[in-house]
């Protein structure tokens, strides 16, 4: 779009694109058991609410908050849905290569799986749903503008700037399984923040494709956490299967999930490059483009 965009052509030409793949995903995930669709209506939901955050200076406060909000609301039942779905093809994929594994564990969470599945058609049926699109739509035709500023791009760029900062603080923390999460959060963000960035003012791929690689590992270790803690779960509660001894079966199931993480430097390497991109496109920005010469 270029930075000479109007601020109301360029959110709405942001909210189109979120929107229609919103609306894409959330039909397939309400209509079909493709998980494809649960997950991409997720991405769908948080990239709005990237856009909506980023924006905050040139959105109307009120449209904003309401906006914000009820993405949230949506997006934890689909992110719920999500890890589930992801968990149980996992937990399935390892006992077809181990048949001495119990699985009653992945009986157990898909079951957990499908009591969400009438949840989730409920709640992308309902009027609060279609109300949320219905505003959507509204703000991809004419988006509801606050009070813009003339340099509205200049404080887009310094919240950008913000979320990789966080990023960077995030490295600094030991690798334990919450400062990864952590980690993985604040690189989620920073990615989404520097794809509408991008859009104004492009120059940003080399940093998406960076931070999208450290991303995958952060996302693989995450899954691994997630999928570990709900095995444990059940083996240790009042319900699971009579006959398996708790500390066997977890014990087992640890050994058959346990993956091997490269050496640090190879995931935690692209996110470094990114952080130095980050600030030399930053030094770009503040400098302007170059005097055009006659």
């Amino acid at each position: 779009m270029g930075p000479s965009a109007s601020p109301a052509h360029f959110v709405a030409q942001l909210f189109s694109r979120e929107t229609a793949a919103l609306l894409r995903a959330s039909t397939v995930a309400r209509t079909t058991r493709d998980p494809e669709g649960v997950h991409q209506a997720r991405v769908a939901s948080r990239r709005l609410r990237a856009e909506i955050n980023l924006l905050a200076d040139v959105l109307d406060p009120r449209w904003c908050a309401h906006l914000e909000r009820e993405l949230a609301h949506f997006g934890r039942l689909l992110g719920r849905c999500r890890d589930l779905d992801v968990v149980t093809a996992h937990l399935g994929t390892v006992a077809r290569g181990d048949p001495a594994l119990d699985t009653s564990v992945i009986t157990h969470l898909r079951a957990r799986r499908d009591a969400l599945g009438p949840r989730l058609n409920a709640a992308l049926a309902s009027h609060r749903y279609r109300t949320l699109l219905s505003r959507l739509v509204d703000g991809s035709l004419s988006p509801s503008l606050g009070t813009v500023p003339a340099d509205w791009p200049t404080p887009l760029v310094t919240r950008w700037r913000t979320r990789w900062d966080t990023v960077a603080a995030a490295l600094e923390s030991p690798p334990t399984s919450e400062q990864l999460h952590a980690l993985r959060i604040a690189t989620k963000r920073a990615r989404y923040a520097s794809e509408v960035l991008d859009a104004l003012v492009g120059g940003l791929q080399p940093v998406l494709d960076r931070a999208s690689a450290a991303q995958d590992h952060l996302g693989l270790l995450h899954d691994q956490t997630v999928t570990s803690a709900l095995v444990a779960d059940w083996y240790r509660s009042p319900a699971a299967a009579r006959g398996v001894d708790p500390g066997d079966a977890i014990e087992s199931w640890a050994r058959a999930l346990r993956m091997d993480p490269p050496h640090p430097h190879r995931w935690l390497d692209p996110l470094n490059e990114a952080l130095v991109l980050v600030e030399e496109r930053r030094r770009d920005l503040e400098r302007g483009p170059e005097p055009t010469r006659g």
